[in-house]
């Protein structure tokens, strides 16, 4: 991949979030609680870390790269084509719409399990379309 843009972009685009886009992303893995700063910092960016096997130490450029690079690999973009950063979001964007038809909906789950890691990890690849999708509405 190339012409991704630096730390600073990643963190800015976390901050730009609204509450509302925050509580969503917390509401999937059945966290309604809370401020929504410190559940994305706290609760949401350590659980994205976990389910996909990444280090809490990664940065967000880090995670936010590995997050599109997964669904990339999911949802069977080519892996020998060079993309920009942009080019490989809007990629992933577009075949998430696309898969949305097939997508396992987290609403139809009750709260108590929507906080399973069992169910995070299992269903993966939807949550992190579901996050992004709601990351991308920037």
């Amino acid at each position: 991949m190339n012409e991704v843009p630096d730390e600073s972009y990643f963190y800015k685009k976390l901050l730009e979030l609204s509450d509302t886009q925050i509580m969503s992303m917390a509401s999937i893995i059945g966290r309604e609680e809370g401020y929504p700063r410190r559940l994305m910092t706290e609760v949401i960016i350590p659980e994205l870390c976990q389910i996909l096997g990444f280090g809490i130490e990664l940065s967000y450029k880090e995670i936010m790269i590995g997050v599109i690079e997964y669904l990339a690999k999911a949802l069977e973009i080519e892996r020998l084509k060079v993309y920009s950063y942009q080019e490989l979001l809007d990629q992933v964007l577009k075949k998430t719409k696309e898969a949305r038809v097939d997508r396992y909906s987290f609403e139809d789950v009750p709260v108590i399990f929507r906080k399973s890691s069992l169910l995070h990890k299992t269903f993966k690849v939807e949550l992190m379309m579901e996050w992004l999708d709601i990351i991308a509405t920037l």
